[in-house]
């Protein structure tokens, strides 16, 4: 260096520079270009010398952990290669964030941030740069571990402080030199970070709170410095990149004004929560640029101060990104795991399982129920063998999965979630929020989420009512508080003049963002100078009329100011989508230079966008225009032609870059959306679909349906089919039945002379027949499909047609025929190996010899069907198994066992949330109860299961489930409702041939007028029971309408009617081996045999069966009238004077004892205790005293 300092070699250098360029022509250019370029470099270093002084700066330092073995295993000439490009990865990182860096040291980096210019944010710079080069040193240590079997790993310090900046004459060199305390500590924290780690002092802790995940690692003493030192290891992935505090100028950041009303209770709320142990939901709703991001940055700014722990998570939903499913929290879990879009599937499982264990959530069960539902793809589908979940169970067991979680993470410490731009979401996720504020959860969980106005618009009751619930507006600045906003910005300026403040308050009707946008306007048209010798601004205003009257207008200003280079790219970028990355855009610029990294700077620096430090997409930078307006404002500038070119090309870029990370479904309706843009409809139809299963597959119906909507719209023949039957099945599963019936009519005209699709057609059609109890016409159309699959060489399809003729077969209680077809369909199941329809067909014959009463083959059925759903994994099929399971027992009279379980089925039903099927197990376990005698839960059960049946318009279920409901309101003593419901069932089962229903209905019915004194109606009614009892030719139906028939012959006089009726149902009921039937039947006989004065047959029977009853009576068995077969077997007893009369009494008293103390309920033990029958007995009882 020159004695004078670097201005005295400045000038000698100049002087130098100047003589050369004289020389050129004698020269020549490329003499003079090689002996100027030293020169030039070193008049570069000095120019950007700031002087020897006193600054603040940040100073990252970085080293590897254990060189030495890696430098011995790899070699030196390796190892050289390998330094090379960690040092370049180190550099451009440092760089892209403003810092310098200042040496490499041995295996060390040391970048300093704040050295020639000093930014607010350099502090945050330093962080950003050390998380953003981790992946790309990940990258690097996995080729190491591969080709070598070496680990590289890194340590980062980072400090903030004083240093010294100075050049020094013994170096030699004039660079410049930083000394002080503040390189010293951080290449201390450097080496007291764990491996990976980055390691923040408080100093730097303090600036950076709420940007990153932070956890403190308590005061070290570090080597050298005479104090301990608090410490902070950055734990989350990435800065946020959602909000900042930037206030549309470079290097400005300001105080949020005007909203400490809303930030204090935002913050009430949260310690509400915390004390309650009580979730809250809020909405901030406001207009565009209002201020709802940069309240979720003062709120999470907050939240990072306060001295105990908080877990936060940020989502924002994109409506660019159509197609993805539950995207709102999905980004909030991808953003919070480092998740890329570009990760390959077993890397994304692989960071959602370190992700969920550093959340404290690692144990909690259901977790690929939740990443399913998010959709992420996590494995190869088509290579698994296990059953796909029905996907409103998987929504189901997701939203468990996704409380348990939340849980988890509460028993550590409060979760706060912060999301944006609710106006976007899917409907899923909605319904989510909407449930957690109907039903708040009872841990500390506060939701906070930001919405526009039309959030409202589209759901105008949102929150209305609910106790979870709380609404924050926020509104425009008042004009003192606009003003007082200018010069926030403008405090860089020792005087705001008036004009100013007058202008930008006038102009922008107090929106914060708008406020910002003219004051860059007003410095980017040269009226506001933001020089480095200071901020000037011109002592009086521009023409009024220049200056935007709306937002929109100073966007475009603004926009019209930028350089034609900086203008293509922010064109480009906006078709990408509020957030962006720089492949993209490269991408689109085809045939052009890529946009140079200078330009990304410059709208940087003017605060159009800002870079995130984490990319969704490997090998790509991602950045964000600052505000969605600013970007819906480029986009509409573009001309209709190119823009349709632009997103063409986006369509290719998307592809590619999926195709690359085999999660293609993931990203078809970006695909789709960018192809529509374009004008390519057709070529959008495939994604469109594709899409729409995704969607399915996740329970997102609304989406799916709107997908395929699109994709019909525009779609060629071929590919019409295959929308509109995956448009039928997402219908089918909502329950949206006329609409689903008007997809049917498309679908017939849509498979044309096409024998496979109109087999699936018929599949389809059959379903719906079956669904809608029409079972004859089920059954033929499941014939006319099976062998138009035949014909086409659909096996798996032909297979499913005979299944569900079987099935329709056997709901129509035509059994033998159903049992041989059935066996037809298990012989092709077996021969084709799918085995998930063996599974099925099994079952199916396992009912029909349930109906037969062949309880052993039943058994054996079922149990060979579980061992084939166990085989392919197929929960819910081997939950069927159960349910049926239960149904022998049932009909074996082994209540226990069958209440264990249809309860096993229950559990799988309810966690799927499958309402079909958890009302057929409700109407089960109904029926245990009444069986049992507990009418209390019996009532309960019916209740549920009839609410569940119409829900899902499953008419069976109906029916059943009125029967059992007016059937236990009858013996509770509600005649009136009674009669209402068994009236419906009988009904509603008739118009469906319902017959096995029906006959219950009917002899519940008639068993109401025998306890009115209505025996003519009694007899008319088990009439009928009798006759649908024949049509369903089930055995022990036919029986219990033979006994209701013989009550109500009895009570009419018809002796020898009631001796034929019930002597079939004793006959009947005995070789069906059901003990307690056979025994009220032989009671009740004896009865009539008495009455019909066949005295010693009245006798045996009626002997018998009081022997057969026990000392404390019948067990109960569903029987219409409890204690009528005492009451019998006591009249036929006195009437023929036989002394066993007396010791009726004793065992009536016993048995009504023991009946009522089975209903728990006290007011409905009273109400049973008051029918005919447990009258009849307690007068009986009291002849025993």
């Amino acid at each position: 260096m020159s004695v004078n300092g670097p201005a005295g070699e400045l000038d000698a250098l100049d002087q130098g520079i100047a003589a050369l360029e004289r020389q050129r022509e004698t020269l020549g250019d490329s003499v003079v270009d090689a002996a100027l370029r030293p020169l030039l470099q070193r008049r570069e270093r000095l120019s950007a010398h700031p002087g020897d002084r006193r600054k603040l700066v940040t100073v990252l330092f970085s080293d590897l952990v254990d060189s030495t073995p890696l430098t011995a295993a790899l070699g030196d000439e390796a190892m050289r290669e390998l330094m090379g490009r960690y040092f370049g990865l180190w550099r451009e990182a440092v760089e892209a964030q403003g810092g310098h860096v200042l040496k490499f040291i041995g295996d060390a980096v040391v970048g300093v941030f704040g050295m020639d210019r000093a930014r607010e944010d350099d502090p945050h710079r330093a962080v950003r740069a050390a998380v953003s080069v981790q992946p790309d040193l990940a990258r690097l240590a996995d080729e190491v571990r591969t080709e070598h079997g070496q680990a590289l790993r890194t340590r980062v310090g980072i400090d903030t402080g004083d240093v010294v900046l100075g050049s020094f004459d013994e170096r030699g060199d004039g660079d410049v030199v930083v000394v002080g305390a503040t390189v010293n500590r951080a290449a201390r924290l450097q080496t007291a970070a764990p491996p990976d780690g980055i390691l923040l002092s408080s100093a730097t802790a303090r600036h950076v709170r709420g940007s990153f995940g932070l956890q403190d690692h308590g005061e070290l003493d570090l080597k050298g410095l005479d104090r301990p030192v608090r410490t902070y290891l950055v734990h989350s992935a990435a800065e946020s990149g959602f909000w900042s505090t930037a206030r549309g100028l470079e290097g400005v950041s300001t105080r949020t004004i005007g909203r400490d009303v809303e930030l204090k209770l935002l913050a009430k709320l949260f310690e509400d929560t915390v004390e309650e142990r009580a979730s809250r939901v809020v909405t901030v709703v406001g207009d565009a640029g209002i201020g709802k991001s940069r309240l979720l940055a003062d709120l999470e700014a907050w939240l990072a101060s306060l001295p105990d722990t908080v877990w936060l998570l940020r989502g924002r939903a994109d409506p660019s990104a159509d197609g993805m499913p539950h995207g709102l929290v999905r980004s909030a879990f991808a953003e919070r795991f480092s998740i890329q879009d570009t990760d390959p599937p077993a890397e994304v499982l692989e960071k959602w399982h370190k992700g969920m264990a550093a959340m404290s959530a690692g144990a909690v069960s259901g977790a690929e129920d939740l990443i399913g539902w998010l959709g992420f793809t996590t494995t190869d589908t088509s290579a698994t063998d296990t059953a796909p979940l029905d996907p409103a169970a998987l929504q189901h067991r997701a939203w468990s999965a996704l409380d348990a979680t939340m849980r988890a993470m509460c028993d550590e410490a409060p979760v706060v979630l912060l999301l944006e731009d609710l106006h976007w979401a899917d409907r899923p996720v909605l319904d989510l929020l909407i449930d957690v504020q109907a039903r708040p959860r009872a841990y500390p969980l506060l939701v906070v989420a930001t919405a526009r106005p039309t959030l409202l618009e589209q759901h105008p009751h949102w929150g209305e009512g609910l106790s979870g619930h709380r609404e924050v507006r926020l509104q425009p600045l008042s004009r003192r508080e606009a003003g007082l906003l200018v010069s926030e910005i403008l405090h860089e300026l020792e005087t705001v003049p008036d004009w100013v403040r007058e202008v930008v308050v006038d102009a922008t009707e107090g929106n914060p963002f708008f406020v910002e946008e003219v004051i860059a306007w007003f410095v980017d048209t040269g009226t506001i100078g933001t020089g480095p010798g200071g901020w000037t601004v011109l002592p009086s205003p521009p023409n009024a009329a220049a200056v935007p009257g709306t937002l929109r207008a100073v966007l475009e200003a603004r926009l019209d100011t930028l350089s034609r280079s900086e203008r293509d790219l922010v064109d480009r970028a906006s078709v990408i989508g509020r957030v962006f990355w720089d492949a993209a855009v490269a991408h689109l610029a085809e045939g052009l230079p890529a946009p140079s990294a200078q330009a990304y700077d410059a709208l940087r620096r003017r605060e159009v966008v800002h870079q995130r430090p984490s990319s969704a997409f490997a090998h790509a930078h991602e950045f964000a225009f600052r505000h969605a307006l600013l970007r819906d404002v480029a986009y509409d500038g573009l001309l209709s032609p190119v823009r349709r070119t632009y997103h063409a090309r986006a369509a290719a870029w998307v592809l590619e870059t999926a195709r690359a990370s085999g999660r293609l479904d993931e990203h078809a309706g970006t695909v789709a959306q960018h192809l529509l843009a374009a004008g390519e409809e057709e070529a959008a139809a495939p994604w469109l679909l594709s899409a729409a299963r995704h969607a399915a597959r996740t329970y997102a119906n609304d989406e799916a349906l709107t997908l395929l909507d699109r994709a019909a719209a525009g779609t060629r023949d071929d590919l019409r089919f295959e929308v509109l039957l995956e448009k039928e099945r997402v219908l089918d599963r909502t329950g949206r039945r006329d609409e689903q019936r008007a997809v049917l009519d498309s679908l017939v005209e849509a498979a044309g002379d096409d024998l496979g699709r109109r087999a699936k057609v018929l599949l389809v059609r059959g379903r719906w027949l079956f669904f809608h109890a029409e079972y004859a016409d089920a059954v033929r159309v499941s014939s006319e499909a099976a062998a138009l699959a035949e014909k086409a060489g659909l096996r798996t399809d032909e297979v499913e047609a005979w299944i569900m003729g079987g099935r329709s077969l056997a709901f129509a209680s035509e059994h033998l025929k159903a049992r041989r077809h059935l066996q037809a369909a298990l012989d092709m199941a077996r021969e084709a190996g799918t085995m998930r329809q063996v599974g099925e067909t099994l079952r199916l014959l396992g009912v029909v010899a349930t109906n037969l009463h062949e309880e052993r083959l039943a058994v054996d059925l079922l149990e060979e069907s579980a061992d084939a759903f166990r085989q392919v994994r197929d929960e819910e099929g081997q939950a069927l198994v159960s349910g049926q399971l239960a149904a022998v027992h049932m009909l074996a009279g082994r209540m226990e066992e069958a209440k264990v379980h249809s309860e096993a089925a229950l559990a799988v039903f309810t966690a799927n949330g499958h309402l079909l099927r958890q009302g057929i197990v409700l109407g089960n376990l109904n029926s245990i109860a009444l069986d049992t005698g507990r009418l209390d839960e019996a009532l309960v059960t019916a209740v549920r299961a009839v609410e569940l049946s119409e829900r899902v318009e499953d008419f069976e279920g109906i029916v059943s489930s009125l029967q059992r409901l007016g059937e236990a309101e009858r013996l509770t003593g509600a005649g009136t409702t009674a009669r209402e419901h068994l009236e419906r069932a009988v009904q509603l089962g008739r118009q469906h041939s319902l017959h096995y229903f029906v006959c219950h209905a009917l002899a519940s019915l008639s068993a109401l007028a025998l306890d009115e004194s209505r025996p003519a109606d009694a007899l008319s009614l088990a009439e009928e029971a009798r006759a649908s009892a024949t049509l369903s030719d089930i055995p022990l139906a036919i029986a219990k309408s033979d006994i209701a028939l013989g009550l109500a012959a009895l009570a009419t006089g018809d002796t020898q009617t009631a001796v034929h009726a019930l002597t079939a149902a004793s006959d009947r009921t005995r070789l069906l081996g059901v003990a307690t039937e056979t025994v009220q039947s032989e009671a009740f006989l004896a009865d009539a045999l008495a009455t019909a004065t066949r005295v010693e047959e009245a006798r045996a029977l009626a002997r018998k069966a009081f022997v057969a009853m026990g000392p404390n009576g019948p067990e109960p068995c569903g029987e219409p009238h409890p204690g009528r077969a005492l009451i019998a077997c006591h009249r036929a007893l006195e009437a023929l004077g036989d002394p066993w009369a007396r010791e009726v009494p004793v065992v009536a008293a016993r048995f009504l004892t023991r009946r009522a103390a089975l209903v728990e309920d006290a007011a409905v033990r009273e109400r049973f205790l008051q029918i005919p029958d447990c009258r009849a007995l307690a007068e009986l009882a009291g002849a025993a005293g």
